[in-house]
């Protein structure tokens, strides 16, 4: 049980799901119990290449079906300026935390200015490595960019200078715990900072 003095308050919120943008339409899609689960579109990949009904088959799947989310690759790399070239070796898990730290302040009316230069910590909890096994697989794809865009580390610390954070910045892997380990180790460096 949390002693008196040490409560710990969410004021922002940013987030995308399958199903719609924002808490709004999280609750919804919780509220009605609806299964986001939907076809792949052609547009995603060609499930009709990739999908075989043999799980023992070789480079296919046995699945055309995923929970996905709307408006993946539209970054605007303009508005956290990022030059284009780089957007393009960027991870869509780095994309849409600075999307959705964007949105954090927004919906915390905390305007840019006063969160720059601020003791702001930044903790991400992630593990999928799918886009940096992907874009280094080919050498010829491969430029100086690979390395910042596809990163693990670098996620949390994009954040960190995107928005001119000076706090710890740190990206925890700790398997399915992960987000829940950032969770803590964030709530401890609020704590700790409030000791000092």
């Amino acid at each position: 049980m949390e002693k008196n003095g040490e409560d710990i308050a969410i004021i922002g919120i940013g987030c995308n799901f399958p199903g719609g943008e924002g808490i709004d339409n999280f609750w919804k899609v919780l509220l009605q119990g609806r299964n986001c689960v939907v076809d792949i579109p052609p547009n995603r990949f060609d499930t009709t290449f990739w999908y075989n009904t043999d799980g023992n088959k070789a480079g296919k799947m046995i699945t055309k079906r995923a929970s996905l989310i709307e408006g993946f690759n539209e970054f605007d790399h303009n508005l956290f300026d990022i030059r284009q070239i780089e957007a393009n070796s960027m991870d869509p898990q780095h994309k849409l935390l600075l999307e959705c730290t964007y949105k954090v302040f927004e919906n915390a009316g905390i305007p840019m200015e006063e969160i720059s230069g601020s003791k702001t910590g930044v903790f991400i909890g992630l593990m999928n490595r799918d886009y940096e096994g992907i874009s280094n697989n080919f050498a010829k794809n491969i430029t100086h960019y690979n390395g910042t865009g596809s990163a693990m580390s670098i996620a949390a610390n994009r954040i960190s200078f995107a928005f001119n954070l000076t706090g710890p910045s740190l990206a925890i892997d700790t398997a399915c715990s992960s987000s829940l380990v950032a969770l803590h180790y964030a709530a401890q460096a609020i704590k700790q900072a409030m000791l000092t």
